[in-house]
């Protein structure tokens, strides 16, 4: 997995990209999952459907803050979900939004 532990609050946005191994039944979900919200801030479980295989699956503009004046800690972890509803462990990928 690769992905950006730290980005600038309003700034460029990064993209998760997983790579992984094994037979998923297509299409497969990414859903980055927020386990850890900064008090006072709205906080979403992104997801992004890939239709088709490709490895590393690659989600555009996945990690990103915005209106932040002070660092804060985001926790989030990656899972896969293929069409077979098989999902894989979870995969923390937290990050640092500064200002």
């Amino acid at each position: 997995m690769n992905y950006p532990s730290s980005v600038v609050s309003g700034g460029a946005k990064g993209s998760l990209s997983v790579s992984w191994s094994g037979q998923p039944k297509f299409p497969v979900t990414m859903v980055y999952q927020m386990y850890s919200c900064p008090p006072d801030t709205n906080c979403t479980d992104p997801m992004m459907t890939f239709n088709s295989a490709a490895n590393p699956l690659v989600f555009p503009e996945s990690v990103w803050c915005i209106g932040f004046t002070q660092t804060a800690q985001f926790g989030y972890r990656v899972i896969l979900i293929d069409a077979d509803d098989k999902a894989t462990n979870a995969w923390d990928a937290p990050f640092t939004c500064t200002p």
